[in-house]
């Protein structure tokens, strides 16, 4: 397995990884009663949350950092947007993905990075496919072996999204499924990891075919007036 020694090192990178675990430390709270409803993270990203919730909207290092999360004494669930886009863009901003093996190299530099920070043991971690989109399962278990905290990583749109369902008693198949089960992307405007081809190919083509055009009428018109000169 091959990783971006670059990104692993990168400054950007370990500020994302080190937010979301100091963060969990602090998601304490006194709610107790349980019942999942919709929340919006964002413009296009729905869940499913069970106690009640509360956000988290901040600039770190310069970084634009969002989060909403919902906790009792034992449990947390955890959902986080970090934004990639230009604004927030400088030297250490890693390669976004090109194509789908640009992709893959990206997540599996991530995945090697939590596992340098995180409090647990990384377990497992392994891809799988959301409404179309690409994202990598990562497992954690404590030192008993108890598999304490699951994650799902998603890159969209130039957005890198974390959902995480965290318990130290050890994971609840039915909240599990609950929570990773209801998390939605609305693809009514579109959803792209990374660039089409396709559609690059298809808007260079006008620019290809115009000055070809162009040159076509231009000789028609020298071809019309030379026989009429004739």
């Amino acid at each position: 397995m091959v990783f971006n020694k670059y990104l692993i090192a990168s400054k950007f990178m370990k500020v994302i990884l080190l937010t979301f675990f100091l963060l969990f430390l602090f998601l304490k709270s006194n709610s107790q009663t349980k019942e999942w409803q919709t929340y919006d993270l964002d413009s296009i990203v729905y869940l499913d949350l069970p106690f009640d919730v509360y956000e988290i909207d901040s600039i770190i290092d310069n970084k634009r950092y969002y989060e909403i999360y919902s906790s009792n004494d034992s449990s947390s669930f955890v959902a986080q947007k970090f934004y990639f886009d230009a604004t927030y863009a400088d030297e250490e901003m890693p390669t976004l993905p090109y194509n789908y093996e640009s992709l893959k190299t990206f997540y599996l530099d991530l995945i090697w990075t939590f596992e340098e920070v995180s409090e647990y043991k990384m377990d497992d971690f392994n891809a799988f496919k959301l409404q179309n989109l690409t994202g990598y399962k990562v497992n954690f278990t404590d030192k008993n072996n108890v598999l304490v905290q699951q994650m799902i990583l998603i890159y969209v749109n130039k957005n890198f999204y974390i959902f995480s369902y965290t318990d130290i008693s050890g994971l609840k198949e039915v909240d599990k499924d609950e929570f990773f089960n209801n998390i939605h992307f609305d693809d009514t405007n579109g959803l792209k990891q990374y660039p089409n081809k396709t559609n690059t190919i298809l808007k260079k083509i006008p620019l290809v075919l115009f000055p070809i055009l162009f040159l076509s009428f231009i000789l028609s018109i020298l071809s019309k007036r030379k026989k009429r000169l004739n």
